[in-house]
C-alpha cells in the first residue's frame, strides 16, 4: 500500500463518519450500513476501563458494570477520539493534531445530535448499541 492509497482509506473511513459502522471493508469500500457497531468501541473501552484498570475510574466503572450499558455521551466521545486518531494519519503520515475543547465540542455536537436522532428513530437498536458494546 503506498500513501496515495492509504489517504484514499482515510479519506473514504472518514467521509459521512464510516469508520464507525460495522463490517467495515476498506477494500470493498462497504460496510454493513449499520452505525457505531464498529469494533474499535468496544476495544477502546475494555482496552481502557478493563485492560487499563483506571484506578481513579473505578466508580464509573462500577457504575457501567451495574448498569450494563454504555451512556450515548460516552459512545459520542469515543466515536470522537477514533476520528481523530484517523484524522492524525489521513495524510498517510502522522500529523500531530493535539486535541482542544473546540475540536471536541464541535465534533462532540455533530456526533450527539446523530445519536439523539437514532435514538429517536430506532430507540431499540440504540440500546442494543449501548449494551452490546
Amino acid at each position: 500500500m503506498n500513501i496515495t492509497d492509504s489517504e484514499s482509506d482515510f479519506t473514504w473511513l472518514l467521509k459521512d463518519r464510516i469508520f464507525h459502522h460495522g463490517e467495515v471493508d476498506l477494500e470493498k469500500r462497504t460496510t454493513n450500513g449499520l452505525p457505531f457497531q464498529s469494533p474499535l468501541l468496544g476495544v477502546m473501552l475494555r482496552g481502557y476501563l478493563m485492560d487499563g484498570k483506571p484506578k481513579q475510574d473505578w466508580l464509573l466503572i462500577a457504575k457501567l458494570q451495574r448498569e450494563e450499558r454504555i451512556p450515548i455521551p460516552f459512545i459520542a466521545m469515543l466515536t470522537i477520539l477514533i476520528q481523530h486518531a484517523l484524522q492524525e494519519f489521513s495524510s498517510g503520515y502522522k500529523i500531530d493534531n493535539p486535541l482542544s475543547n473546540t475540536y471536541l465540542r464541535s465534533r462532540y455536537h455533530v456526533v450527539m445530535s446523530t445519536l439523539t436522532a437514532l435514538q429517536e428513530k430506532a430507540p431499540d437498536y440504540v440500546d442494543l448499541s449501548q449494551t452490546g458494546l
